[in-house]
């Protein structure tokens, strides 16, 4: 999982938005499920409320999890008309939720966070007591997550500027892949510097588990689900060899 991750995330939703205006786009396809499968709904690792207050704001009765204390914060402070009881700060594998829903999901590649067997099962059996007879889970899951070469070196990946900060921000990335766990992990390294020379260092540590299609169905029904549904893009299109996100639908059995 991140380390460190307190210390990124002021900069995770200013990033996503700079360099990655296709992800940016996934509330679309929870705002759809959301409103297939109805009632209530509940996301895991919700972060700052990117997707939550955009449900939300359509009606959706949605509950928000995250584990981040300062995310959470961010959420609470960004979004005040957000029902308290509705912002949940706690760790996916271990909190009680106080009621069951009628769809869960894990966006943005949150569910690629539990890098070991064990804690995918755990969290499965977990949450398969918080899901009404009959509801669904999804997950967001990036198909090309170990298909990366085995090491790149530390190279630039954007230099923008931050209005909001008032800095330029460059974004030097490498990655190594494990091929016998299935386990990517990135080395970030973020320079911080304002036009009067200022200039701050800050380092970001992402591990992301791969997660096939046949490997998750197995899994799923190990754990009381079964995979009904594959869509390629957040249109909800078929899955194709294009794909750069699957979004994979069970329902509890």
């Amino acid at each position: 999982m991140s380390l460190n991750w307190e210390e990124y995330a002021f900069l995770f939703d200013w990033e996503l938005n700079a360099i990655s205006s296709h992800q940016a786009q996934d509330y679309k396809a929870w705002l759809k499920l959301s409103q297939l499968y109805g009632g209530k709904i509940l996301e895991l690792g919700c972060g700052s409320g990117r997707i939550a207050s955009k449900l939300m704001s359509q009606s959706i009765n949605i509950t928000a999890l995250d584990s981040s204390k300062f995310l959470i914060n961010k959420l609470r402070k960004e979004h005040p008309d957000f029902p308290a009881e509705k912002v949940i700060l706690g760790d996916m594998l271990t909190y009680k939720f106080p009621e069951k829903y009628d769809f869960v999901f894990y966006s943005y590649s949150t569910w690629q966070y539990l890098l070991s067997l064990e804690e995918q099962i755990q969290a499965l059996h977990h949450i398969h007591k918080y899901i009404n007879n009959g509801g669904k889970i999804a997950f967001d899951i990036c198909p090309y997550t170990c298909d990366l070469p085995l090491e790149q070196a530390k190279t630039l990946l954007y230099k923008k500027y931050n209005k909001e900060l008032g800095k330029d921000v460059s974004m030097y990335t490498s990655h190594r892949v494990d091929r016998i766990s299935q386990i990517t992990t990135w080395e970030d390294s973020y320079v911080l510097e304002d036009k009067k020379g200022g200039r701050d260092v800050l380092h970001h540590t992402l591990s992301l588990k791969g997660n096939r299609g046949d490997f998750l169905e197995l899994l799923l029904l190990h754990c009381g689900f079964r995979l009904i549904d594959a869509y390629g893009d957040f249109a909800l299109n078929g899955v194709t060899p294009e794909s750069d996100n699957i979004i994979y639908v069970a329902e509890k059995v």
